[in-house]
């Protein structure tokens, strides 16, 4: 029991915390509607196997700087995605309404959420300072609590991101083409500012490791 509420104390507060998927979640629900919001959100369960059999298996055995190269590649990329995004611009018709082509977004939201998630360096520290010293602990005493804490802790990361989306859907259609432009736009802006931070951070922890 103690490791449920452990899991799902962790995963709604990573839910609904400020980061570049929460961000993806917002976007593409605006763009998509809830197909593309709750796609982007479960992306963790398609990106987050790699991340917990590096982490717990292999991640101490690699070098420092492992952390800070994973950190700065997901900042590239978010600023990136910013930028082209921007380019591409928050125009009203990019809304999908065609059933088929909603389904093909949803995709590939899945598959942009994923790529966030695994460059995003939120998962490989939550996984490397939080979750999986939890997890070895709840395995010593035995695979059900450890099996438990994952399953807690991914179905309210996931379920916390899809009521996001659900909500922002269930009133997407009330915003104004003014509204809907400036919001996509913030939205743009938002995760560009993350991407160029995440970079900077990174970037700088690794010169910091080079020079000692």
């Amino acid at each position: 029991m103690d490791a449920v509420l452990i899991g799902l104390s962790l995963g709604a507060t990573a839910g609904v915390s400020p980061g570049p998927l929460l961000v993806l979640v917002v976007m593409q629900t605006l763009r998509h509607g809830w197909r593309g919001g709750t796609a982007t959100a479960v992306a963790p369960m398609l990106s987050d196997a790699l991340v917990i059999v590096l982490v717990v298996l292999a991640l101490d055995r690699l070098p420092h700087w492992t952390l800070s190269a994973i950190g700065l590649l997901g900042g590239v990329y978010l600023a990136v995605s910013a930028g082209l995004q921007w380019r591409k611009g928050a125009a009203v018709d990019h809304v999908v309404s065609d059933a088929a082509s909603a389904r093909t977004e949803g995709w590939r939201a899945l598959l942009q959420g994923a790529l966030v998630n695994l460059l995003s360096p939120h998962p490989w520290i939550t996984w490397a300072a939080v979750l999986g010293p939890l997890f070895v602990r709840e395995w010593h005493s035995g695979p059900a609590g450890a099996y438990s804490l994952v399953a807690a802790f991914y179905l309210a990361l996931i379920g916390a991101k899809v009521v996001v989306a659900l909500l922002l859907a269930r009133f997407r259609h009330r915003f104004t083409p003014r509204a809907y432009s400036a919001t996509m736009r913030s939205a743009t802006l938002v995760l560009g500012i993350l991407g160029l931070v995440l970079t900077g951070i990174y970037a700088a922890e690794l010169v910091g490791t080079a020079t000692t």
